[in-house]
């Protein structure tokens, strides 16, 4: 009996159990319109309120959100941080400007000294003349394959920079050393035209008995040496600003090269290409690596992908919290982490088939002209920016972290990481039109040739942006490098000036080229204490003596060689 009204009270438990369900359902099925869309408000169903209050969300959050093409990257589009102060990235604490005592940069002699040291003189030198030695049984007399030395190389740098300076680098040679009146005085004063040609012939920047081994390892070899020397004094000497711009430049070259490029894009289409770090707003270059391509397997193998392209080009400034703008060839997400994580931050242009790019930046169909379009991640963030119907401009920054207009930029309405890139872009491209201004150049078949001329063209604008430090009222950069030349050819020219073989007529023009003010009232205090000498324009043969002297020039001269004027008519 016990399991029988066990049985029947179960039974009358589900019973009432499914009568009470049934009512639920039909009082549920009569309330509103909300629960046909699964929203019920009913204060007994907590299931379904929870349910469409998870709903709600996600859709809100799906609008808030964009999600790259690969499928991981998500983008949001409202800014982490709206009104951030300067991000810890991009505080810097070192002044830029001369590093160490100003006192020994005060000349212009002393700055490019800075760039083109003693070191890089002396190898010069040492591989100039193991060269010299080799090509000197092919001449006849000893005096035309003498060897050099630093004075002469010296000399030869200064005409270089003169030739620049007065934008003579492609004019032929013959007419520099007229001296008919129409050449230039610094060059023929200095050294005669077939030495001058004579040394271009033979400058070297490496050992030729050992290059054939070291070649194997490098192909920049013929020019490693001098190029990591001067490099390292660029980096030495000198703190670049808060902005820095990393590119390439094309250094022009159509002789037989195993890395030679071919770019487009650039004015001359062919050459040598060096990647730069320049500063943005004075166009200080401090740092320089020349693109080798593939490089044997060894020391100098290194990767050449654009993002340690970068890591390696900015290692000078590492950890500095400055910021460094590229280009789309350099720019990518990987790249900016990796900035960010070395106290560092990126701006570029980005190519709009990188897989991290959500689709809506990229698709421009629906969205109207002169508008923009911003999503961020941690840090950084990305705006696409559309200047005309069908077009868009994408960029990355790593400095910006807030939807920001530039007001300035009037109904154009660009966003300000547009107006930012534009503004530190072309540090490397004014360098480069700096360079061809005063341009050192001259036609060469041999590339470290090429290179070397590069070098002193950067020497020339560095060590102007360094004086110009300590002497705010420099501005014409000309005069400096004219100043540089001078001093450079003046103790060659002394030199010479002592030989005595050379014309009479020739000797003039250099002890008049050679003699500064200082020199000239030396002279002229020892010619004032002599009592009897020959003529000065008298010809030796007839050996006149006289007592007499000039009064300006405080040279002798015989009673027919003088004029005799009064005091009246003289005033």
């Amino acid at each position: 009996m016990s399991t029988i009204s066990r049985e029947k009270e179960r039974t009358e438990i589900l019973r009432l159990l499914n009568e009470s369900s049934d009512e639920e359902v039909i009082d549920s099925g009569g309330t509103s319109d909300e629960e046909e869309d699964g929203c019920s408000m009913s204060e007994h169903d907590t299931d379904s309120e929870q349910q469409c209050s998870d709903v709600e969300l996600s859709e809100k959050r799906s609008d808030h959100v964009y999600v790259g093409k690969d499928g991981v990257t998500k983008w949001n589009t409202q800014a982490p941080r709206p009104n951030v102060r300067t991000s810890r990235s991009n505080i810097v604490t070192q002044r830029s400007g001369l590093i160490g005592n100003k006192n020994g940069f005060r000349t212009p002699i002393d700055c490019f000294r800075a760039m083109f040291d003693e070191r890089m003189i002396e190898r010069i030198v040492s591989c100039t003349n193991i060269q010299i030695q080799k090509v000197a049984k092919n001449y006849s007399r000893e005096r035309d394959a003498s060897k050099t030395d630093m004075e002469e190389i010296e000399c030869l740098i200064g005409i270089l920079l003169f030739a620049g300076a007065n934008k003579s680098g492609r004019q032929n040679l013959l007419d520099l050393w007229d001296r008919s009146g129409l050449g230039v005085e610094l060059c023929y004063s200095s050294m005669s035209h077939h030495r001058f040609l004579f040394l271009l012939r033979c400058l070297r920047f490496d050992d030729l008995n050992t290059r054939m081994e070291r070649i194997k390892a490098d192909k920049l070899a013929p020019i490693r040496d001098i190029f990591q020397i001067f490099v390292g004094n660029i980096r030495q000497h000198y703190r670049i600003g808060l902005f820095a711009t990393v590119d390439e430049q094309l250094v022009p070259f159509r002789g037989k090269c195993s890395f030679r490029q071919y770019l487009p894009s650039k004015p001359a289409k062919y050459g040598i290409k060096i990647f730069a770090l320049v500063d943005s707003s004075v166009f200080y270059t401090l740092n320089l690596e020349i693109y080798a391509g593939r490089q044997p397997e060894g020391p100098f193998f290194v990767d050449n992908c654009p993002k340690e392209v970068v890591k390696r080009m900015v290692s000078p400034i590492i950890g500095s919290g400055r910021n460094i703008t590229v280009d789309n060839w350099f720019t990518s997400i990987p790249l900016a982490e990796e900035m960010i994580s070395n106290n560092l931050t990126l701006v570029g242009t980005v190519r709009k088939n990188k897989r991290e790019l959500p689709p809506d930046i990229v698709n421009v169909r629906e969205r109207e002209e002169n508008s923009s379009l911003f999503c961020f991640r941690k840090n950084i963030a990305l705006v696409s920016y559309v200047p005309k119907k069908s077009k868009n401009v994408i960029l990355l920054s790593a400095m910006h972290s807030r939807i920001s207009i530039d007001e300035s930029t009037g109904n154009k309405r660009k966003p300000e990481i547009l107006t930012f890139y534009n503004s530190t872009k072309g540090g490397v491209d004014t360098v480069d039109e700096m360079c061809s201004t005063y341009c050192t150049n001259r036609n060469t078949r041999r590339w470290p040739m090429t290179v070397f001329f590069h070098l002193l063209n950067t020497a020339g604008i560095n060590a102007f942006i360094m004086f110009r430090d300590t002497n705010p009222n420099s501005k014409l950069r000309r005069s400096f490098l004219r100043e540089i030349a001078r001093s450079l050819t003046l103790p060659y020219i002394k030199r010479r000036s002592k030989i005595s073989t050379i014309p009479r007529g020739l000797r003039r023009k250099v002890e008049k080229y050679a003699q500064n003010e200082s020199d000239c009232e030396e002279k002229k205090e020892e010619e004032v204490k002599k009592k009897v000498g020959r003529c000065v324009l008298c010809p030796r043969s007839k050996d006149i003596k006289t007592k007499i002297c000039c009064e300006l020039c405080k040279k002798l001269m015989c009673g027919k060689h003088l004029l005799k004027i009064c005091s009246d008519c003289l005033k």
